[in-house]
Parts: C-alpha cells; structure tokens; sequence
C-alpha cells in the first residue's frame, strides 16, 4: 500500500482501499491470517478490475504484497488485458511488477520483506521482537504449529526460535539502505511506465 501512495503521489493516481484476504501459500496455519477460496479472491479481482475500466482508469496497477497471489494475477489478468488493448495493466508483487527492469529478491518475513518494511512503515516493525523464547500455544490458532506434512518447506515453524515464521535470509540482516534502494528503483520504474501510458 505505501509503495503504491508513493507511485500515485508521483503520477496522479488514486489508491483503493487493500484487500486484507489472502489465499494459497500454506499461511492459514499462522495466527492472525484471513484467508478466503482463491475462487472469492478472483472475482473480487476481476469484477474490481472491469469496474475500474468502466470509470475510465487507463493504468491499473495491482501490486500484490502475498507471493501466491501471482498466480492469481496472471490466471486473471490477461484475458482482461486482451479485452480492453487500450488499458494498461500492470501487475505482480514487488519481486515481479518490475520484471527484468528491476529484479527485486523476495522472501516472508525475512531479511528483503522486513528491509522494505523498515523504509515503507518503520513504525511497525519492531526488530528487538526478532528474539528466541516465543510461547508455542500462543502463537498458533490451534495451541500447537501444523503437522510436518502441512508445512511449507523452508518457513521456520518453531515458535521459540527468533526466525519464527520467515522464509529466506534472517530478518534482523534487514535494513532501510537495502530495503531503500531496491524500492527506489522499482518506484522510479514504475512511475515512467505509468507516465508514458498516460502519454499515449
């Protein structure tokens, strides 16, 4: 949501509200996690898309901040891009909206996601909270983590250890010069993109 405030406060755009719904991935385990069937989440999407064409939007940009969404954008989108030739959509997380232009690394919770979030809204994010001796029973909906075989390879599972819940490089390696830089470049990107589209 912040990186897209910073694109539209440069190009004019106007920011819906975020969809808080998540689905895929294998997150419904952690606490906290709203997931809906990946069947509501793309009517939601498509139907808000198409409705956003009939207001006269030229450029949609759908930045998703859950990797799983991808799919969702990409088993969506194009047919919608391939209705309406005259409308831009751009689309991914932050890791695929810039494509080769700007390759930007991606992880949950760890070192990239958290480096981003400490220059987005570095009031949330609390890195001395990055620390051993998490209460198992508090941190999972159902007192306990999920069995071996419902959990997503990679993601640290164990309440207790510092990396709970992240997948890739360990979180407090995270800072706002990595996070800074990589962000930048992406907004600067995206921001032409959305100018020479309104251009045309």
């Amino acid at each position: 949501e912040r990186l897209c405030i910073r694109i539209a406060e440069r190009t004019g755009g106007v920011i819906l509200p975020v969809m808080w719904w998540g689905t895929g991935g294998g997150h419904d385990a952690f606490l906290w996690t709203h997931y809906q069937p990946p069947e509501a989440v793309a009517a939601m999407l498509t139907t808000t898309v198409e409705q956003l064409i009939a207001f006269d939007f030229r450029v949609i940009v759908l930045m998703a901040g859950h990797y799983p969404w991808q799919g969702i954008l990409d088993d969506c989108l194009p047919a919608i891009q391939n209705a309406h030739k005259d409308i831009t959509l751009l689309w991914g997380t932050e890791a695929s909206i810039g494509g080769d232009a700007v390759p930007l690394p991606g992880d949950h919770a760890a070192k990239e996601e958290t480096s981003y979030g400490l220059v987005l809204f570095p009031e949330l994010v609390d890195m001395d909270a990055l620390m051993p001796g998490r209460n198992e029973a508090a941190a999972w909906p159902a007192g306990h983590m999920p069995p071996e075989g419902e959990r997503h390879p990679g993601v640290v599972f164990e309440a207790h250890d510092p990396l709970f819940a992240q997948f890739g490089e360990d979180a407090r390696q995270g800072s706002a010069e990595r996070g800074g830089a990589g962000l930048s470049k992406l907004e600067d990107y995206l921001a032409g993109v959305i100018r020479e589209a309104i251009k045309a």
